[in-house]
């Protein structure tokens, strides 16, 4: 679960440090693949460590034939290791 003193990001925050647009972050928030808090104005706050925990969780087999699904894996692992390069 997530710590009490951890970091709290805004949907564009997790975007840029998960290499994916703000749609997706919304997007995984709706369908409950992140974990995020509603504040004030509607507004959500992505833990980071939630971002850590759904690279680890959104992972799925490699086709070699979908160039999609290799683009994908790769933006992943791009972005796991920005979370170890952030120390996240």
């Amino acid at each position: 679960m997530t710590q009490t003193n951890d970091q709290l990001l805004t949907t564009r925050e997790a975007a840029e440090r998960m290499h994916v647009t703000l749609a997706t972050i919304r997007q995984w928030i709706y369908a409950g693949k992140l974990v995020a808090y509603r504040v004030a104005g509607g507004h959500h706050r992505i833990p980071a460590s939630a971002l850590a925990e759904a690279t680890t969780q959104s992972e799925q087999p490699r086709k070699p034939d979908d160039g999609q699904a290799l683009q994908r894996a790769a933006r992943i692992e791009q972005a796991r290791n920005t979370l170890e390069r952030l120390g996240i």
